[in-house]
């Protein structure tokens, strides 16, 4: 009888033991203390940009642990939105270290307010693609390698989305030096917001190809502020902005050359 009893006693604990280890939802639960780190490293990486961000009327709503692109890098995003709620934007790093911002990418919405960002794989090409929450329950998604890239590695507090003339604008922000935003010279322009404002006031471009640029015309808003003559070289270029465009919300670069098209290989804001 107790042998019995044993059985039965054995039988049934292994039965549940069996059930628990089925519980899909158990086994994927991350522990307490992996949790609290990637809050806390998502918590660090939004302390550098809260206080500019502040600044500038914007404040961060949220902060997430996120996959990361690049290997050996630990990946966070920073949500923030303006005091009215109207507009926002996501922050996308990816930090070799707890001292170093590393910004990947930057989306703003001068449209809307973004509520979380979520990576995932949309069209099966092993890239990370994004989808970004909005509130109003609306969502907006991007395709890696048609809009943005995170495989960049560059620190710059402009957003990368703005509007353009031509195609594949995000080529001149993707970190790459053989691939290039190119246009029609006829109107030719980027627009780059600057929600975070200027660190330096320096405007960094690298002509590509043929169809280089020979002038570029630097606008806040509808106001020309600065004409800017280019050098016929691949070399990076630098170009001392303005003190007027410090209060600027972004900033329209203008660009002309002798060609039917002209292509900028990588631009950037400080």
């Amino acid at each position: 009888m107790k042998r019995l009893i044993v059985l039965i006693l054995g039988t049934a604990l292994l039965a549940a033991c069996s059930k628990k280890s089925d519980n899909k939802a158990d086994d994927a639960k991350t522990s307490p203390l992996v949790e609290l780190a990637n809050r806390t490293a998502a918590v660090d990486s939004a302390i550098n940009l809260a206080p500019v961000l502040e600044a500038r009327g914007f404040r961060v709503v949220a902060t997430q642990k996120l996959p990361a692109q690049l290997s050996a890098r630990r990946a966070t995003a920073a949500v923030y939105r303006s005091q009215d709620g109207a507009r926002g934007g996501v922050v996308y790093m990816q930090r070799s270290s707890n001292d170093d911002p590393a910004i990947t990418w930057h989306w703003y919405f001068a449209d809307g307010a973004p509520d979380s960002i979520q990576l995932v794989e949309l069209n099966g090409d092993g890239l990370w693609d994004a989808r970004v929450f909005m509130a109003g329950g609306t969502t907006r998604e991007f395709i890696q390698g048609e809009t943005f890239t995170l495989m960049t590695d560059r620190d710059a507090r402009f957003a990368m989305n703005g509007a353009a003339s031509g195609s594949a604008s995000w080529k001149a922000f993707d970190g790459d030096t053989t691939t290039a935003w190119q246009s029609p010279s006829k109107d030719a322009y980027i627009e780059i917001p600057i929600p975070m404002g200027l660190e330096k006031g320096e405007l960094q471009i690298q002509l590509a190809g043929g169809n280089r640029a020979t002038k570029i015309e630097i606008f806040a808003g509808d106001k020309k502020v600065q004409d800017v003559a280019l050098q016929n070289t691949s070399a990076l270029q630098r170009v001392d902005l303005d003190d007027s465009l410090n209060d600027a919300t972004s900033i329209r670069v203008v660009v002309e050359g002798p060609s039917s098209t002209v292509a900028i290989s990588e631009l950037g804001i400080r």
